[in-house]
């Protein structure tokens, strides 16, 4: 049996969700103290290996990621005498927008894990060794490769204040099953019938119809991350609802306009309180298409992080004025579904 308390920062489990290779900050940005504390988080989280794609190998190897960091340690803001600081909004650009926020709708593109890692958490997570650990889940047990228990927290609350069981577990995972999209991802690893099953209030079997050593990786990311039963039977009659998700996590959804910006606050009962730092108060997303643009608008100090893909805007960002830069040259691990 494995049993962990979450002890990663919010700002770096933020950061360490983006699946990304390159994290650009501007050094004359905001104005908010935060703006420190966030890129020491970036630089902490982002320095250790990390491999966050699911797989069915039995394996226990984590691919080594190396990074460049583009700039002198004195540029760094997160290299300040007084520390981190309470408080502040984060401006995040996104290179893309998605269609829907609910971890069982839709496409779920990368800038939605961007946009909802610090609004709905997961089952497991990651540490920064790389290795999985349980997050909203107390604990798993593997009772053989192909069949793994899984034991709640109690006293997590949602944003809506109800508390987190094993009917809300069910319910996400059972409507990520119903959809055309995000069953594609779970059809060839579970059963038709009896894929989950309940055992208590707070704990469920997961069965497989493969053997699966290192399951709970699977459920560390969207597939992992659980909405109250009840917003899955009201998002079924009204799908509007799949853009303002609830969830268990540090920030809530104040607003979301899709295509322009979504905005995030922080959740003032966040359940896990004690044991992990809040810093930010608020957090803005806003999609900017053109990467070239967006790392005009970083330099400008109208957005305070950029993470991107794009050659062209990594180029500029390395040029840029004001602009601290850190680089994963590794290799990065996908997947492909026909």
């Amino acid at each position: 049996m494995l049993k962990h308390m979450p002890k990663l920062g919010k700002s770096a489990q933020l950061i360490a969700a983006l699946l990304t290779t390159t994290l650009l900050a501007a050094t004359c940005g905001s104005n908010d103290s935060t703006d420190d504390s966030i890129n020491d988080d970036i630089s902490s989280s982002n320095q250790s290996s990390n491999n966050d794609t699911a797989d069915n190998d039995t394996a226990d190897d984590n691919g080594g990621e190396q990074l460049l960091v583009t700039a002198d340690v004195s540029d760094d803001p997160s290299q300040t005498s007084d520390g981190p600081q309470r408080g502040g909004t984060l401006r995040v650009a996104l290179e893309g927008e998605t269609d829907v926020l609910s971890p069982y709708a839709g496409s779920f593109a990368v800038s939605a894990y961007i946009t909802t890692h610090p609004v709905m958490e997961p089952l497991a997570y990651w540490s920064a060794e790389g290795d999985w650990v349980p997050h909203l889940a107390k604990s798993f047990t593997k009772v053989d490769n192909q069949t793994w228990q899984m034991e709640l927290h109690e006293g997590v609350t949602f944003h809506d204040g109800s508390d987190l069981d094993a009917r809300d577990v069910i319910a996400t995972f059972e409507a990520q099953l119903a959809d055309p999209i995000t069953s594609l991802a779970l059809r060839p690893i579970f059963p038709d019938t009896g894929a989950i099953e309940r055992i208590d209030n707070f704990s469920v079997q997961f069965n497989l119809a493969v053997e699966i050593a290192r399951f709970p990786r699977i459920i560390s990311s969207q597939l992992g991350m659980v909405v109250p039963a009840e917003f899955v039977a009201a998002s079924a009659e009204d799908p509007s609802l799949n853009q303002t998700p609830i969830g268990t996590g540090p920030f809530m959804i104040e607003s979301r306009v899709q295509d322009e910006v979504t905005v995030l606050v922080r959740n003032p009962n966040y359940w896990a309180a004690d044991s992990v730092d809040v810093y930010l108060d608020r957090i803005e997303l806003y999609p900017i298409t053109d990467g070239l643009i967006a790392v005009e608008r970083l330099a400008g100090g109208d957005i305070d992080l950029l993470v991107t893909e794009n050659p062209e805007a990594t180029l500029a960002a390395r040029d840029a004025s004001g602009v601290y830069t850190i680089e994963n040259t590794g290799l990065d691990e996908r997947f492909v579904i026909f």
